[in-house]
């Protein structure tokens, strides 16, 4: 299962479960549940912290763009007013 969107498609899920259940029987199909299961849970888990903690970055980057000094642009507007001074 390489394909991460695979965890998530019950057709693919019933193929590869019926497939499963043809090599090793009922047992097969049993650990294979309890594999998608955890496949899935890690997926959405490993997803959570990604999303917090990325949430937490741009929180702590507002915070510090609100405490940054202005900086004024030096630009050719400001050069031409002061050569016609």
């Amino acid at each position: 299962m390489s394909n991460p969107q695979a965890v998530f498609d019950p057709g693919a899920i019933a193929a590869r479960r019926a497939a499963a259940t043809a090599a090793g029987g009922p047992q097969a199909a049993a650990i294979f549940d309890q594999v998608v299961h955890a496949l899935r849970a890690g997926l959405a888990g490993t997803l959570h912290d990604v999303f917090l903690y990325s949430g937490a970055v741009l929180v702590l980057a507002l915070v510090a763009s609100v405490f940054l000094r202005e900086v004024r642009l030096r630009g050719q507007a400001q050069s031409q007013e002061e050569a016609a001074a």
